[in-house]
């Protein structure tokens, strides 16, 4: 197999696209986003030195995710409402702002 005009492997899917989501997934339920999506009081101070609440609110969900499941989100990837609504109340921003902002960009694509 040639990838731009030199020779590569073929890459290999170790995970089946289950092992996948329980492995990388971002969990939604209750028990999870109070275990591993509250923030501390230095998580809020850094989410509320960004300008604006939309960039506060996705500086701060990124913060969670990269903690748990310990990766970034994906450009385009929208999180599941119920981690962006519990991020959204502790930081008394309006969750809505999450997705206005990510259809703002999407149109400039």
């Amino acid at each position: 197999m040639l990838k731009n005009g030199r020779p590569c492997m073929a890459r290999r899917k170790l995970l089946t696209p289950d092992e996948r989501q329980a492995l990388l997934g971002i969990p939604d339920d209750e028990e999870s986003l109070i275990r591993h999506y509250t923030l501390s009081a230095q998580d809020r101070l850094q989410a509320e030195a960004r300008r604006r609440p939309h960039n506060q609110l996705g500086y701060a969900v990124q913060l969670c995710t990269m903690r748990f499941p310990g990766r970034i989100l994906a450009a385009g990837e929208i999180p599941p409402a119920a981690v962006v609504a519990y991020v959204a109340e502790q930081l008394g921003i309006d969750p809505g702002a999450f997705a206005r902002q990510h259809a703002a960009k999407a149109a400039l694509c």
